[in-house]
């Protein structure tokens, strides 16, 4: 519920944060499937606020997630975005 008020107060970074905590307790699950629901949720903040720090972390968290359940192709896609934003930074 934080992470949804956060975003229609338009706290993109404070949203970022919560779906950010809450990917990271479900890795921590092994849950890669609900993890990765919460790290495409970071994305589409990120990309709804224009924060490019924030898309490639959560590019990052996709790939890790997808290389989790040894789908290599969006493991390697989602980490090649992932560096190509943080250069971007």
């Amino acid at each position: 519920m934080r992470g949804e008020t956060c975003w229609r107060e338009g706290n993109a970074k404070e949203c970022f944060k919560t779906y950010q905590s809450m990917a990271k307790m479900y890795e921590d699950m092994n849950d890669y499937e609900t993890a990765s629901y919460f790290h495409q949720r970071c994305l589409d903040i990120s990309i709804e606020f224009k924060y490019i720090e924030g898309e490639a972390m959560a590019h990052k968290g996709l790939g890790i997630a997808e290389e989790k359940v040894f789908n290599k192709y969006e493991a390697m896609s989602h980490l090649e975005t992932a560096n190509e934003k943080a250069k971007e930074c």
